[in-house]
């Protein structure tokens, strides 16, 4: 457990180091979500959550990865931050099209 934690933590500070890497490596540590490890887990919500927002480009398939592994999530403290996460993100995408149609109808 302490190990995973520490590995999600490391491989956090890389991808800081060489950002190129962050859509490889987020898939790979979306898997640590069903870690009986909260600490490990939550460690990598945090970090998924920053690469979305850093790089919006990777957002749909960060979260259709999200959604796929749900079934796998142990820890109930970790859903509830993994569905806070998407549910603000589905309202994120849903202003962001309100948003865009508002624009075209005033053109």
């Amino acid at each position: 457990g302490e190990y995973r934690q520490l590995l999600v933590q490391a491989i956090h500070q890389c991808t800081v180091k060489f950002p190129d890497v962050a859509g490889e490596v987020v898939h790979q540590l979306i898997d640590y979500l069903g870690d009986t490890n909260t600490n490990s887990a939550l460690d990598v919500v945090h970090f998924v959550r920053e690469v979305i927002e850093t790089y919006p480009n990777l957002r749909q398939g960060i979260l259709d990865r999200l959604v796929n592994t749900l079934p796998f999530i142990q820890s109930p403290k970790v859903r509830f931050f993994f569905f806070a996460f998407v549910r603000s993100e589905k309202k994120l995408i849903k202003m962001k099209t309100g948003i865009a149609s508002c624009a075209v109808d005033i053109e």
